[in-house]
């Protein structure tokens, strides 16, 4: 019988993100995707600026204007022994 063995390697990546709200332009590529397909376009832009305003405390811009962003993965590798 065999003991499968596994190794977990949590990364961090930090962007550095350039332009006006630069956060939810990051996150309109990817996780708010099926959001904003969810709504009309005519009720993206109220939806948008609302998001904007609900991370920007989270985001505040560095001296130099850019912000950044910390990106997580998590690689897990599983091997049978």
């Amino acid at each position: 019988m065999s003991n499968p063995k596994s190794d977990w390697n949590p990364q961090q990546y930090l962007h550095v993100l350039r332009g006006k709200d630069p956060e939810v332009q990051w996150a309109m590529g990817t996780s708010l995707r099926p959001y904003l397909d969810a709504l009309r376009p005519s009720d993206q832009p109220e939806f948008i600026a609302a998001y904007a305003r609900a991370l920007a405390p989270h985001y505040p811009p560095r001296a130099d204007g850019t912000v950044l962003l910390a990106f997580r993965r998590l690689f897990i590798l599983a091997t049978k022994q």
